[in-house]
């Protein structure tokens, strides 16, 4: 059997210093040049959160610089606040509507003709569903790009805030504990299942549920100039972009990619207490299940990882390892360098083994566990989870962070969003009404 591993799947001192000699050597031996020739741009410095350049191709990124102008003058670029590998964020102003602050979306062109993002959140926000305490983004505009690399569909959205995530860097710039009180704690949480209750009562589930996607909202700030909004985000940060052969990159790339602010940086004083679930690119009708799993790794439910099923249940789950995420800092499930085994390793460890059906889909397993089931301290799930709580509500104690009522209280809710059998899940609306949800434990803080 595999050694455990700890909580957090994290390199030694030594095993990084063994990482840089290996690099070193492979340097040697001109690998590092093999893999420059076949790169066109030259990556970026590590440590830098801005895209991978090799994302500016036909089907990728549109090329876009601070002070560009998009759909006809309209929206003017002022910094970017998001990326990932399928999309950019930008922060921008509405030159047609009194220059509010707006953020927009521009999409990759490989994916911009299967996007459905902006008929989800109409469906979300129709009168028909109500849309009363809705948390969801939405849809102010939608236009195209027609650039170099391919024709690009941009949503324009209300600027949110940042994620849940990086609402912790301005407590902490506060100089407050990261952690949320346990009354803020259970008060984002309840917004966030009762607004996933009415994307199911919609019959939409949202495919990527997780604390990246959590926004906090901001205060307006249309009234700030942009030299302003710079004083709390800083300028932002141009990283000149150079192709491997050292000639001019052409239309297809930008002079310079730029380095994403961080929302928090406006501080508490701008920061409110709504939270918002965004991010629909992965969002489908229940009626029409979606044939591309792309929930991220840590939070992907066993049915979606084993069986590559994708249901509202499996929102469900993500939705617990949000929860616990946003409680303690702390992925529920932690995974290295986007291990799958690593992952459903971690799983199996804090929830004991899964039933058969889903146990025989795991190919890897006899790498981790023995086959017949008599794995080191399996014998049961709750027992395994209940640990995992207590060890972290335990570290949790010297700051006042959480009770030991509430720790009980959480982890039952835990268990209930957890099960492998999705029809044994808990559902977002039954969620609302468990004691953690609506503050019936001692201890609140």
């Amino acid at each position: 059997m595999a050694g455990a591993l700890s909580d957090d799947c994290v390199d030694t001192p030594q095993e990084k210093e063994n990482t840089a000699t290996n690099l070193i050597s492979k340097l040697d031996e001109g690998a590092s040049q093999s893999a420059l020739s076949m790169r066109r741009y030259v990556p970026v410095a590590e440590g830098l959160d801005v895209e991978d350049f090799a994302g500016y191709k036909q089907g990728g990124y549109h090329p876009t610089h601070i002070g560009d102008t998009l759909d006809n003058g309209r929206f003017r670029i002022i910094h970017k606040v998001g990326y990932s590998s399928r999309s950019f964020v930008w922060l921008a102003r509405d030159l047609w509507q009194e220059s509010k602050l707006v953020t927009i979306k521009v999409l990759i062109a490989e994916i911009s003709s299967q996007c459905k993002e902006d008929r989800i959140l109409a469906l979300l926000h129709s009168e028909e569903h109500g849309v009363e305490n809705i948390h969801v983004p939405r849809l102010l505009h939608k236009f195209t790009i027609v650039g170099p690399n391919g024709t690009h569909v941009s949503l324009v959205l209300p600027l949110i805030g940042p994620t849940i995530s990086e609402y912790s860097d301005a407590q902490v710039k506060a100089g407050l504990s990261p952690y949320l009180p346990s009354v803020t704690a259970v008060d984002f949480s309840r917004q966030i299942v009762g607004t996933l209750a009415h994307l199911h009562s919609c019959g939409i589930t949202h495919g990527d549920l997780k604390p990246q996607n959590i926004l906090v909202s901001l205060r307006r700030l249309d009234a700030l100039s942009d030299q302003e909004i710079y004083s709390y985000l800083g300028k932002p940060r141009q990283e000149p972009l150079h192709t491997a052969n050292g000639e001019p990159a052409g239309p297809s790339a930008p002079k310079y990619g730029v380095v994403k602010a961080n929302l928090a940086d406006f501080g508490l004083e701008y920061l409110t207490d709504t939270v918002n679930i965004a991010d629909f690119l992965d969002a489908f009708s229940i009626a029409s299940p979606s044939e591309t799993l792309t929930t991220t790794l840590g939070y992907a439910a066993p049915e979606t990882l084993l069986e590559h099923k994708i249901s509202r249940c499996s929102d469900v789950w993500s939705l617990g390892c949000t929860l616990f995420e946003i409680r303690f800092l702390h992925q529920l499930f932690p995974t290295c360098n986007d291990s799958r085994d690593i992952m459903l390793q971690n799983m199996v460890k804090t929830l004991g083994k899964p039933p058969e059906h889903q146990w025989q889909h795991w190919e890897n397993r006899g790498e981790y566990f023995l086959d017949n089931g008599a794995f080191d301290a399996c014998a049961n799930g709750r027992s395994l989870l209940g640990k995992r709580v207590h060890n972290r509500t335990a570290q949790s104690h010297a700051i006042g962070l959480i009770s030991e009522d509430e720790s009980k209280c959480f982890e039952d809710l835990l268990w209930r969003m957890l099960q492998y059998e999705p029809t044994d899940r808990i559902t977002a609306v039954e969620a609302l009404n468990h004691p953690w949800l609506r503050g019936e434990f001692s201890g609140r803080a």
